[in-house]
């Protein structure tokens, strides 16, 4: 599950948190802002695939917002733009230490509903992170880090509440090329290694954090414990990010006699100044991991979406031969036959197939003479895609994109919850049964994704329209139990009551006959005057 939003973006000035689901419809009049929340999913994925010295690339091969200057909303230049994002399950790893050559592995912590905030402020000709908001559901617990031009920590709040790291001591920065960023402490061990988000300390050395821990516990329990036997207990405090009382209780169950009064007291006092600096040492020495285990769920997500723009290039009837291998379709379909050559043998007939099944023809590609063309198959004839209508040349790479979606083989590292592809009015010179179909045709690979077993993503379309038989279509698979109510929504983009330059966005549901409701009556008829 992923909801996200943001702030001070266009004429969306705030835009709360929502959730994407498999079909997600963007609608409203035109200069609404509905462009501008659709394209937010490409302009993620330019920033994180081109090396960028700010978090957002405002302008590249996907989109062009300009800058930040003409991004953020009017009249708020100074102010920051915030990006809100939602996530159902991250894991963060800690512990893997090692202490007097004794390794422990890693522990893996499952935290559901993380809520992530990344602020970003204006400075000189780029842009900078200047806060990180975390809140963690499962341990009621948030985190509040603000950074320096420099990107050097400031201020670290637990629960709305300073920490008690000493920041001179425990020096954090964040990387500023990346809106999903990492965050390096500088307060390490000479000689330390960094592998999968770990910190991994020489068997001669403790991790600042731990070195800190040891001299507050040394002052509260039995001077005559050994230096080792401290270590291993300071160790085992560190296997979690949080040091709540279920927690303390575990340990008091498994530890050294000699500590269980030390623990019970911290349980039992929940105003211990001992357990609130503990907690901020444990926690202190997780934020790394924690903000690296966000920033890679989400890198991992919008690095792989797919997006279709609305102007797409008009068919041509021969194309120059390229030995090019094309994996995906670019947004304005221009390589679209390029990409189709550069499918197997067995992926082309799955395409076409699937297209006929839909529209009533298939399509091939033919070769000769040093060029190739797009070729329709339909009975017993086979016309140039030029011969047959417009509508069908600029439907042919919104479909192909939504078949690619589920269709594309995906590596061995790719872990990501779901494949995203955003869609910019698809029904373009389509006739209304067409822009039927296309509804057929989301529902349809939605469905499949979510069911079949083998597929490690689940697909997941925003499509942007202004398409009323496209939604009514929607409306009546929904009755007719082609998919669920539950999987469907309409975002609204509503002129502001109170400012018009200003966009509200709210969510409207079908019910469980497919009917909308809530919806604005007059929506789809011009204004008077």
């Amino acid at each position: 599950m992923l909801k996200y939003g943001f702030t001070n973006l266009r004429r969306l000035e705030t835009v709360e948190p929502v959730e994407i689901r498999p079909i997600t419809l963007l609608i409203g009049r035109n200069s609404s802002g509905k462009s501008t929340f659709l394209r937010t999913i490409p302009l993620f994925r330019q920033s994180i695939n081109t090396k960028t010295s700010s978090p957002i690339l405002w302008f590249g091969d996907l989109v062009d917002f300009g800058s930040y200057d003409i991004s953020v909303t009017s009249g708020m230049v100074d102010r920051e733009m915030s990006f809100t994002f939602v996530l159902d399950d991250v894991q963060v790893v800690t512990g893997g230490n090692i202490f007097y050559y004794r390794y422990s592995p890693p522990i893996v912590n499952s935290y559901e509903n993380v809520r992530c905030k990344i602020s970003i402020a204006p400075v000189e000709r780029r842009t900078r992170i200047s806060n990180i908001e975390i809140e963690l559901s499962n341990e009621k617990t948030n985190i509040a880090l603000s950074f320096d031009e420099d990107g050097v920590l400031t201020s670290f709040n637990v629960n709305d509440t300073a920490s008690t790291l000493n920041l001179d001591i425990f020096r954090y920065t964040v990387s500023t090329g990346t809106l999903f960023p990492a965050i390096i402490s500088h307060a390490k061990a000479v000689g330390v290694k960094r592998q999968s988000g770990v910190v991994f300390y020489p068997p001669t050395e403790d991790s600042p954090f731990e070195k800190e821990a040891l001299r507050i516990i040394r002052a509260s329990t039995d001077k005559r414990i050994s230096e080792k036997t401290l270590k291993e207990f300071v160790r085992s405090l560190f296997l979690q990010p949080f040091l709540t009382n279920d927690y303390l209780r575990r340990l008091s169950n498994s530890q050294n006699s000699k500590f269980r009064t030390f623990i019970r007291e911290m349980a039992a006092d929940p105003e211990s100044v001992t357990k609130k600096q503990l907690s901020d040492l444990i926690l202190g020495s997780s934020v790394p991991n924690v903000v690296d285990s966000i920033s890679s769920k989400l890198k991992k997500m919008f690095g792989s979406t797919l997006y279709i723009g609305p102007a797409r290039a008009r068919s041509e009837r021969y194309y120059r031969y390229q030995d090019l291998s094309v994996s995906e379709i670019d947004p304005d379909g221009k390589n679209f036959p390029m990409f189709l050559n550069s499918l197997s043998y067995q992926q082309m007939n799955s395409l076409s197939n699937w297209i006929k099944d839909l529209f009533g023809y298939g399509i091939t590609v033919i070769e000769e003479a040093g060029h190739i063309s797009i070729k329709l198959v339909e009975h017993d004839s086979s016309p140039n895609v030029t011969d047959v209508g417009y509508g069908v040349s600029q439907i042919l790479p919104v479909l192909g994109q939504i078949w690619w979606a589920r269709a594309r083989p995906r590596g061995q590292d790719d872990q990501s919850d779901f494949t995203l592809l955003a869609v910019e009015q698809p029904e373009l010179h389509l006739h209304p049964a067409h822009q039927a179909l296309l509804a057929d045709a989301l529902v349809g690979e939605a469905l499949v994704s979510a069911d079949d077993e083998h597929m490690r993503s689940r697909v997941s379309f925003i499509v942007e329209t202004h398409s009323e038989t496209l939604i009514n279509r929607l409306g009546e698979l929904i009755g007719r139990k082609r998919i669920s109510r539950n999987e469907v929504q309409i975002l609204l983009f509503e002129q502001s009551l109170q400012n018009e330059d200003i966009t509200v966005v709210r969510s409207v549901e079908y019910d469980e006959k497919g009917v909308i409701v809530d919806w604005p009556y007059g929506f789809f008829e011009p204004e008077s005057r």
